[in-house]
Parts: C-alpha cells; structure tokens; sequence
C-alpha cells in the first residue's frame, strides 16, 4: 500500500488529533479529538469540511471521544487523565440525535 499526502484539510488553534469519523443520514462528519466535541460536516471527501457545532460543552479535556449508534441513541466515550498520574476515567455521553443534545 502507498499513501500520498493530499493536503491539510481542518486547522484550530487548538490540538487536532484522532479524526473519529460517522456516516449519518448519508452525509459524513468527522469528530476530532480537540478541547471540545466539535462536529464537522463534509462538503468534499475528503478535502472540505464545514464546522456544525460544538457537541459537548466539558470542562475536562476529553480524549479519544468515539461515537457509536446503538438502539436507536448516539452514545460518546471519552477518556480523561485525572491529575496527570495516569489515572484514567471513562466518561460516556449519549443523545438522541447526533447533533445533540448531549
């Protein structure tokens, strides 16, 4: 396999990282790890993307935040470091419908 870097296609001015990604409804959105849950739209795979709004409002900075859709609900998993000691906590959200509430 060969891959063949294409371009930069989201920036923040925060860390972007782990680019969890759903299909829904026949559309794409893209969920990446950041200081908060955003939720991105897909205009152009993979290229375009638009910013629909921030999902979670945490005061703890999430990480690894996948989404799954299980009898009929939106669940989120997040981890967060507790006191930087390794101390890990699992953090589970859920919504209705993807773009919340949550």
């Amino acid at each position: 396999m060969t891959w063949t870097y294409l371009q930069i296609v989201l920036t923040a001015a925060h860390h972007l990282s782990y680019p969890h990604m759903v299909e829904h409804n026949g559309e794409i959105f893209m969920l990446p790890q950041g200081r908060s849950m955003g939720l991105y739209k897909c205009l152009s795979f993979p290229t375009e993307w638009v910013f629909v709004k921030q999902l979670i409002n945490s005061k703890i900075p999430l990480q690894d935040v996948t989404t799954v859709f299980f009898q009929d609900r939106w669940w989120a998993f997040g981890i967060y470091e507790r006191h930087g000691k390794s101390n890990w906590m699992l953090h589970i959200y859920y919504a209705d419908a993807l773009e919340g509430p949550w």
